[in-house]
């Protein structure tokens, strides 16, 4: 099962585009057009594609981690299945910790590449030289 998990995230990007082609309403290339998903769209997603479900709910991890997502969770008060129509399913509050803290992690890790980014295009100092 990890072994499936974990190809599940290896595999995600190419994945998402596979699900996009099936539910492009679902998983939309504009930020502003992604919605939150329903909780049964995980066994949508197992009986229409044939994954196993430890692969199918990594590659959907992969996809709810996203900032678009995140930022979703937060906006709408409830939940789209994957052809797009609405739910009377609420998004609860327990989904808007976790879409809070998936950003402020995301968000720590942009400032870390960005730190190792400008360390490697900064100059070292020439230890033989004096500073001017």
């Amino acid at each position: 099962m990890k072994s499936e998990t974990g190809r599940g995230f290896k595999e995600a990007r190419a994945q998402l585009e596979v699900l996009r082609a099936r539910w492009p309403q679902a998983f939309p290339l504009e930020a502003r057009e992604v919605r939150p998903l329903e909780m049964a769209a995980l066994d949508v997603i197992v009986n229409e594609m044939g994954w196993s479900r430890a692969y199918a709910r990594a590659v959907l991890a992969a996809w709810k981690k996203r900032n678009a997502y995140c930022r979703a969770v937060l906006t709408y008060p409830t939940r789209f299945r994957l052809d797009g129509s609405k739910t009377d399913e609420p998004v609860d509050d327990i989904a808007r910790d976790h879409a809070r803290r998936d950003i402020a992690s995301n968000q720590q890790r942009k400032l870390a590449r960005e730190a190792q980014a400008a360390a490697r295009k900064e100059p070292t100092a020439d230890p033989l030289r004096p500073a001017s």
